[in-house]
């Protein structure tokens, strides 16, 4: 948040133009823990899976630095469909890999 790699205003460019589609996932991800264990328990799995990313990359992302991540929130911000976010994701929740899609305009 001090440097020149704070990437809070381009994380909030990212969450505004993708409000929709974040809303959509959260969605989805609560009506199918409601199918299998009930509403309340559907919000107790969605708050365990928030607290463990917040402590998993509260320190930082284990292989991104945040001029990375600068470059991946200012790309997913102009990105169109689920699908690409959902991509995205995938490849910036790996334990290691190489975020091509995330780092790449498209």
């Amino acid at each position: 948040r001090t440097t020149a790699d704070n990437f809070m205003a381009d994380y909030g460019h990212f969450t505004t133009n993708q409000m929709l589609i974040l809303n959509r996932a959260s969605d989805d991800m609560k009506a199918q823990f409601a199918a299998s264990g009930g509403s309340s328990s559907a919000a107790r799995a969605l708050d365990r899976i928030s607290v463990t990313m917040a402590n998993a990359y509260g320190q930082g992302h284990p292989w991104l630095s945040c001029a990375d991540l600068k470059m991946v929130a200012q790309n997913l911000a102009e990105v169109r469909g689920a699908a690409t976010l959902a991509e995205a994701a995938d490849q910036l929740l790996a334990p290691t890999g190489n975020p091509r899609m995330a780092l790449a305009r498209r």
